[in-house]
């Protein structure tokens, strides 16, 4: 079996259930457990952090 994860809680439950061996791709969000570091990231943000709580929109 090949698991793909797009959400942190999805990986994290995942390697709970001893599959861990199975992810072949993570979110770039993913950074739970260790040793996730070798797998690809299918993810990325589609906008930058902001630099303050102020450059935050309020719509």
């Amino acid at each position: 079996m090949r698991i793909a994860s797009l959400l942190p809680s999805a990986t994290e439950i995942v390697c709970a259930l001893g599959a861990q061996s199975e992810l072949v791709g993570v979110s770039h969000e993913c950074d739970f457990p260790e040793g996730l570091a070798g797998l690809p990231v299918l993810t990325r943000p589609r906008s930058r952090r902001p630099r303050s709580p102020r450059s935050i929109p309020t719509w």
